[in-house]
């Protein structure tokens, strides 16, 4: 097959546009790139370098090229491509390789660094290969092959580039985003560490973060590429034109990944926003004032701001900027304390025991220092947090905060000053060698509420007012951060607190499970990443929960109405954080969070399950798909419809049931946990019928959902039951 794979193809001489004549060779008989894991992307932007294959819907390369001095490379955005496994694949592998080689013959091929994966695939190939190759090495080949995700010293980058320009031929890949995951944990970036972007950079293009969608089921479409259109050449000029592009997504995403070395690509964007600047065209992004797509100049702004000023990996920043300029938009959110200016110093005692972040019950002013001093212990297994707010909305349309507002550091040091352009509440989180440490903190501003004390119990209000713009309020269980105008205007401050912990005990008796250490946090914010609100650590939540209502307290706070409504997306939220993996399987995400929201409805409100009104709005559909007409795909993709079905079991057999098998599955080892979607159904099914003492077969039956003959065997002994009609 080889031989057949390597005719001969024509030389390609450097040319004005070498997208036009170079792409029939790279993409010879190739027309449907298969899907290997899911690649990234390649951000294009080099007078020489070009797209080869792109993403259908919004076109960006997975796959580019370029011409570089008297050398050529070819890069895509997954490893799984250099490789011989589909005929697709290996064409489009051995096309890139005659491509960079410019010869009808592949010569011996050098493999930079240990790959023994790739040298091995291009032996079984029937080509010549030698792994382990230096940067120092290359002159020895005319052809290289690097999927190396290993950090090189900068000598090691000139010299391939160097190799290039005089005539060598590289091809290279990576998945950029699964790069990024492993690396960021280190602080790396793909702006600046990705070792192929401190080569590529020069050449006109690197890898950049994001996953290629692809609509052809089996993988990318040759007939449907556009890579005309996955350039930033076009794209630049448009903005220097017009102020605006509708593919503003592309140089976003370049902007996280073309280092500070292509220097002719960054000149060209300062001096566009330079002139923006002097037209007054840009402006920051605040409640107010949100910036959408459309205001593709003001948001290019922005990212340059992060690209110039966000933390490097020692979490540190431009010091002789930064705390004299606030970051755009930050005096209005996360906001400025109106308190009295002086300074402020304020004792703390960090409890390595205390899971989560602490707080200092401190507020820093954006673009301020704070100072730490040490009189017994060690910091340098605490993190400092700077902010509440850690979503992050660079993929929103619409931005109606920075997208980044949190700062955290790492290796803190006695004596030493933290700053933010950004401001926000002080938090610690231990490590795991941390020690107890008592210290204090040095504020310029003395910005301090006793309800973001954990030690202050006293509830009545602060006889000053409130002075942070955000304020946490402390419960037994769970912490809620709060603007200061929602506490404020709330009268039981002391009852919404307990009135939360209470939610917390109830989740956690139906899970069968302790009550966490780590207590929940729970944070408003004037626009999270996703949905309306959204669990983790900490729970996401807007505004309109979180501000007073014309005379009625926020959402959050207002103890009468959540006596007698409750709160359907909180009880939701905080049940995904007590939803276990081996109890949920596919379709039921937001299904088995819900059994705690009816839970916590029937014992802190008095609503039973299955007359609560937003299951009542389920029943009619429900009645229809046992009936005959839907599938289980339908009960799958619909979480009311599902509700219903774990509801009805509910409704005969009461919550003892599942507080039973909730606490098997906590009590299982790991090992006995069922993985596969088919043993969470079958298992399910098989630990619900023996606590309820009845065969539910009949009722999955019913139901639709597929569990094997073995489970039903397992509990064929047991009474048969199948839920009364709805």
């Amino acid at each position: 097959m080889i031989p057949a794979l390597l005719s001969v193809f024509s030389l390609l001489l450097p040319a004005v546009q070498p997208d036009q004549t170079a792409l029939p060779d790279l993409l010879e008989g190739v027309e449907l790139l298969p899907q290997l894991g899911i690649p990234g992307h390649v951000a294009v932007y080099g007078d020489h370098a070009f797209a080869v294959l792109t993403t259908e819907r919004r076109p960006e390369a997975i796959a580019a090229a370029a011409i570089y001095g008297e050398g050529r490379v070819f890069a895509i955005a997954h490893g799984a491509y250099l490789g011989f496994g589909q005929p697709q694949q290996a064409q489009l592998y051995a096309n890139a390789l005659r491509w960079c080689a410019q010869d009808e013959v592949v010569p011996k091929i050098a493999v930079l660094g240990a790959n023994h994966r790739v040298q091995a695939g291009l032996k079984q190939a029937g080509f010549e290969a030698v792994a382990g190759v230096t940067a120092d090495q290359l002159g020895d080949y005319q052809l290289a092959v690097w999927d190396d995700g290993a950090i090189y010293p900068p000598a090691a980058y000139q010299a391939i580039r160097r190799w290039v320009h005089a005539g060598g031929g590289l091809v290279t890949a990576t998945c950029p985003w699964g790069w990024e995951q492993i690396y960021s944990r280190r602080g790396l970036s793909l702006l600046e560490h990705l070792p192929q972007n401190q080569v590529l950079a020069d050449m006109g293009m690197v890898f950049a973060n994001g996953y290629a969608e692809r609509r052809h089921p089996q993988g990318f479409a040759v007939a449907a590429s556009r890579p005309d259109q996955a350039h930033l050449r076009p794209i630049l000029d448009q903005l220097e034109k017009t102020g605006s592009s509708t593919r503003l997504d592309l140089v976003e995403r370049a902007l996280g990944a073309v280092p500070a070395r292509a220097t002719a690509f960054w000149a060209r964007l300062d001096a566009l926003l330079a002139r923006a600047r002097a037209s007054g065209e840009i402006h920051a992004p605040t409640p107010s004032r949100p910036l959408a797509r459309t205001d593709s100049l003001s948001r290019l702004a922005i990212h340059d701001w992060y690209r110039r000023y966000r933390p490097k990996h020692d979490a540190s920043f431009d010091e002789e900027d930064i705390l004299k300029n606030p970051a755009p938009g930050a005096l209005e959110f996360p906001g400025v304390s109106p308190g009295p200016r002086g300074v402020s110093l304020r004792p703390i005692h960090l409890d390595p025991q205390e899971v989560g972040w602490i707080s200092a019950g401190l507020y820093l002013q954006p673009g301020t220092e704070l100072q730490l001093g040490v009189s017994n212990g060690l910091l340098h297994d605490w993190t400092l947090r700077i902010g509440s707010h850690s979503d992050q909305l660079w993929h929103k349309d619409s931005w109606r905060r920075l997208p980044q507002v949190q700062v955290s550091f790492s290796g803190l040091s006695d004596g030493m000053g933290y700053s933010s352009p950004f401001g926000g509440l002080i938090y610690f989180e231990a490590g795991a060698e941390a020690q107890a440490v008592e210290a204090f903190i040095y504020l310029p501003i003395p910005v301090l509420d006793n309800f973001g004390d954990p030690n202050f119990t006293k509830w009545e209000a602060h006889p000053n007012g409130f002075l942070n713009p955000w304020v946490d309020l402390h419960g037994e269980h769970i912490i809620l951060t709060l603007p200061r105008e929602g506490v404020e205007s709330a009268q039981e401050l002391k009852a919404a607190i307990q009135y939360w912990d209470q939610v917390m005990v109830s989740h956690c008796r139906l899970a069968g499970t302790p009550l966490p250490l780590r207590r929940e946090r729970v944070v408003a914010d004037v626009q999270i990443s996703a949905g309306y609100m959204h669990a983790g650590y900490p729970i996401m939540v807007g505004l309109d929960v979180a501000v007073p209502r014309g005379d009625r307290p926020a959402v959050l706070l207002d103890v009468e109405e959540l006596r007698e409504k409750g709160n359907w997306g909180m009880f939701h939220e905080l049940g995904h954080n007590r939803q276990k993996p081996e109890w949920t399987f596919a379709g039921t995400g937001e299904v088995t969070c819900n059994l705690f929201t009816l839970y916590t409805m029937e014992s802190m409100v008095g609503i039973e399950p299955w007359k609560h009104p937003w299951l009542e709005a389920q029943k009619d559909k429900a009645r229809r798909y046992l009936a005959g007409e839907g599938r289980f795909e339908q009960w799958q993709s619909d979480p009311g419809l599902a509700l219903v079905m774990y509801a009805q079991i509910q409704r005969e057999f009461g919550w003892k049931p599942f507080q039973e098998v909730f606490a098997a599955y906590a009590a299982l080892p790991t090992a006995q946990k069922p993985h596969s979607e088919d043993d969470k159904r079958d298992q399910w099914l098989m630990r619900m019928s023996n606590a309820t003492g009845r065969d539910l077969g009949p009722f999955f039956k019913l139901w639709k959902v597929p569990v094997s003959g073995r489970a039903l065997a397992a509990i064929a002994d047991l009474p048969d039951w199948s839920a009364p009609p709805i």
